[in-house]
């Protein structure tokens, strides 16, 4: 790849690893028929090369959108704004599982809690004697030999240590993982972490093409029903662009149509805020 058409950090690497190691995680769990090690060393490989060896694809873009497609759409997780921000640096460690925090109690084991705990808060539960049974079921259910023999358990989790206390990190990606280590007693797991180093957090990063494509859709159905929401949605469309570089070259190269009057105007009402706001917009190509 010759050309660096986005900003430099959204080709990272060491990001596209992450990513990467992400979807072979998953598509693990999607196709559970799939046992054939050869097989899967083909798929992790055609994963690999969906960043710019693809001749079907196109380079950048689609590895970006279809890692948003499987991390949101099927696991509602929305990782590619952390994962590309320039403003979170990622380095892979070994962390102790004590100083992390759930996001969420809703996965096996934590439901007897009200809000999503710290780890050190599960770690204590369990270890009291009248929660045995409990443990054991949960054990049971997570250490299903099918389940194991689907999963990746010793893949790195995702925490990012967003939180202004500066202590606590959050797990946003390998809730089940974490949980398993908790009843087997072990304090440690390997955690791609990242951190933020900058404000905004969320900075310069992938915003999915077919989000903007969808806003501005919506929006122009709108629009024409009533001719009263154009304000309302370019101002939506302008808080989409303002912090991503790759999301304005997006907005401007592909999601725009051809010779459609109502596209015309709410691009060049969102170039004027930009221009107001001092934010630099590509000129539209007009790509259909």
């Amino acid at each position: 790849m010759n050309e660096l058409i986005y900003p430099k950090h959204i080709y990272d690497p060491s990001r596209r690893q992450i990513a990467v190691e992400y979807l072979e995680h998953e598509l693990r769990k999607m196709l559970p028929s799939a046992q054939d090690k050869n097989i899967w060393k083909l798929i992790d490989k055609d994963v690999a090369d969906w960043f710019e060896n693809n001749n079907t694809l196109a380079p950048v873009r689609d590895f970006w959108n279809g890692f948003h497609g499987i991390s949101r759409g099927f696991r509602m997780n929305a990782l590619v704004y952390r994962i590309t921000s320039k403003n979170i640096e990622w380095t892979k460690e070994e962390v102790n599982i004590d100083g992390l925090k759930f996001v969420t109690r809703g996965i096996r084991g934590l439901k007897m809690f009200t809000k999503a705990p710290m780890v050190s808060e599960v770690i204590d539960w369990y270890k009291d004697a009248d929660n045995t049974q409990v443990k054991k079921e949960v054990m049971a259910e997570l250490e299903d030999p099918e389940i194991l023999k689907i999963i990746r358990d010793d893949d790195p989790i995702m925490v990012i240590d967003d939180m202004d206390d500066g202590v606590t990190k959050l797990i946003h990606d390998g809730n089940h993982r974490v949980m398993r280590r908790v009843l087997r007693g072990e304090s440690k797991i390997w955690a791609y972490m990242g951190r933020k180093v900058a404000d905004p957090m969320i900075y310069e990063h992938w915003v999915p093409t077919q989000l903007l494509i969808d806003v501005l859709r919506h929006g122009k159905y709108e629009i024409e029903k009533d001719g009263q929401s154009e304000e309302a949605y370019v101002k939506v469309i302008f808080d989409l662009l303002k912090n991503s570089t790759a999301a304005r070259i997006e907005f401007s190269n592909r999601v725009l149509k051809q010779g459609v009057e109502i596209d015309k105007r709410i691009y060049e009402r969102v170039k004027k805020l930009c221009e107001e706001n001092n934010i630099e917009i590509p000129e539209d190509r007009y790509w259909s």
